[in-house]
């Protein structure tokens, strides 16, 4: 996934993304973040979500709840030092 998946949400912001498999590993669809599948699918989101500040704004708040708590460059670095750590166990 790119990084604006992560970094709009890490700033706060409402994520309105383009449908993405792997965004589901790491999000819940609805809750912590929206996906459109086309452009009319994404105009109608717009049209939706611009009149409910409250629905956007706890679902903003849910995205970044979960960037804090599993997203972060440090959640990245140990993920990728215990994957370096196994390649290495398993190769000796």
């Amino acid at each position: 996934m790119p990084e604006r998946c992560y970094g709009i949400p890490a700033c706060g912001g409402f994520l309105l993304s383009d449908d993405r498999v792997h965004a589901r590993d790491d999000f819940a669809e609805g809750d912590e973040i929206v996906m459109f599948g086309d452009l009319l699918d994404c105009l109608q989101k717009i049209i939706y979500y611009r009149e409910r500040h409250d629905e956007r704004r706890r679902i903003a708040e849910n995205a970044f709840n979960r960037i804090n708590k599993e997203h972060t460059y440090v959640h990245r670095a140990k993920k990728l030092m215990a994957a370096i750590n196994e390649f290495h166990g398993a190769k000796a």
